[in-house]
């Protein structure tokens, strides 16, 4: 068990950057459209 948590927390440490960059670029188009479309109904229909 100890193995397997030191080796993710190895993996993890050397790859924090590609995998920080690749949650960022998946979340940030999700965020923009979200609020996008937010923006859009208020301004559409005054919500």
């Amino acid at each position: 068990m100890g193995a397997s948590v030191n080796s993710l927390v190895d993996v993890w440490g050397r790859n924090h950057v590609r995998i920080t960059g690749w949650v960022a670029a998946w979340l940030l188009p999700t965020m923009v459209v979200g609020a996008g479309s937010v923006l859009y109904c208020q301004t559409k229909w005054g919500i």
